[in-house]
């Protein structure tokens, strides 16, 4: 090991004829094992004194210790809650069993009225943020309430999120025109000039954590294309913010299956989750794209299911992503390639810590 705290693994020619997957699975059993050392914490992989190229690792050819935290085989403390609107109910999944537990409440287990078509939770869990059917009324909920409490109104309100300062978001759409809408924790209502947006049709967003910039996927005609915008204060006047810098993201140029953007999710301060297609009638899968619309990389699952939206949790470190399939199936992101099934006969989803 030296002074940087790099350990150097030497290995046999063999490892060359493995596919990158495997290449993965060896550097991530070795790197369990060497983390228990707190003095390492990076590892080079050599053949013959000759780097090996393992998918994930850095410039100098080094991983991090942590970097394949999600193959673990040992239960992390860093898995989300799931909560998913199953049956026009909210409940909770279990990450091990799959078992779908109803909340408490008026949208949990008492629930008798109509079924929200958009749900968002609170990062850590506090409470929800919901549209109800007519997509009219941005409405919060605390699981063991009997009543919710209308933030706002609009028309044709997409799918909420709740930011990481407590502020639920919404955009209200009618026809090829689009507003934010923000309520903060206090219930007051954030003014927000988007004068970009009144004139292009927003089909859904998403905060980053930082609140620097919101992503959005904008309908044109028979295109949809990811977009960036940043949010700042306003200056002089009343407090607020101004949603500008509008920049569109053509991402078929790396990858075909970018044509179409259905969905977007931040999965760190600088990285995003998209669902896309190469056509409108070609299955939806998940890309992990950088925050300046480079580096779209598949991470599956491969075949055999159509993606249509995402729920993200952003975190420093590993990659917090839920699934939703046009059949109703919720799959938690593992590993890349590797989701697995943790519900179904889901409309919608949260995810928490």
């Amino acid at each position: 090991m030296d002074n940087a705290g790099v350990s150097t693994v030497p290995l046999s020619p063999e490892v060359t004829r493995l596919t990158d997957a495997q290449r993965r699975q060896v550097a991530a059993q070795v790197s369990w094992t060497l983390a228990a050392y707190p003095q390492v914490s990076r590892v080079r992989f050599t053949v013959g004194g000759t780097s090996v190229a393992i998918p994930g690792a850095a410039e100098d050819d080094t991983v991090s210790t942590g970097l394949f935290t999600s193959m673990s085989p040992l239960i992390s403390s860093d898995l989300p809650t799931m909560k998913v609107l199953r049956r026009g109910v909210l409940g909770q999944v279990s990450d091990q069993s799959g078992t779908f537990t109803p909340l408490r409440g008026l949208l949990g287990a008492d629930s008798g009225g109509e079924s929200p078509v958009g749900v968002a939770v609170e990062p850590s869990g506090g409470f929800w943020a919901v549209v109800d059917s007519s997509r009219q009324n941005l409405l919060s909920w605390q699981e063991g309430a009997r009543v919710t409490r209308q933030l706002a109104s609009g028309t044709g309100l997409l799918r909420p999120q709740v930011s990481t300062d407590g502020t639920c978001w919404t955009v209200s759409v009618q026809g090829d025109s689009s507003r934010f809408i923000a309520v903060g924790s206090s219930r007051g209502r954030l003014q927000i000039r988007a004068d970009e947006l009144a004139t292009r049709r927003v089909v859904a967003f998403s905060v980053s954590p930082d609140l620097a910039r919101v992503a959005v996927v904008l309908q044109d005609r028979g295109d949809r294309v990811l977009a960036m915008l940043r949010i700042r204060p306003t200056t002089g006047g009343a407090p607020g913010v101004v949603v500008d810098g509008l920049r569109e993201y053509h991402l078929q140029g790396s990858d075909s299956g970018l044509t179409l953007i259905d969905d977007v999710g931040w999965i760190s301060a600088t990285e995003l989750m998209v669902v896309a297609r190469a056509t409108a009638d070609s299955p939806g899968a998940p890309y992990q794209i950088a925050l300046d619309g480079s580096d779209g990389m598949a991470v599956g699952p491969l075949s055999g299911v159509n993606i249509v939206s995402l729920s993200t949790l952003p975190r420093s470190d590993g990659i917090n992503v839920l699934a939703l399939t046009d059949g109703g199936q919720v799959l938690r992101f593992e590993d890349r390639y590797r989701w697995r099934t943790v519900a179904d006969q889901v409309t919608g989803m949260g995810i928490c810590i």
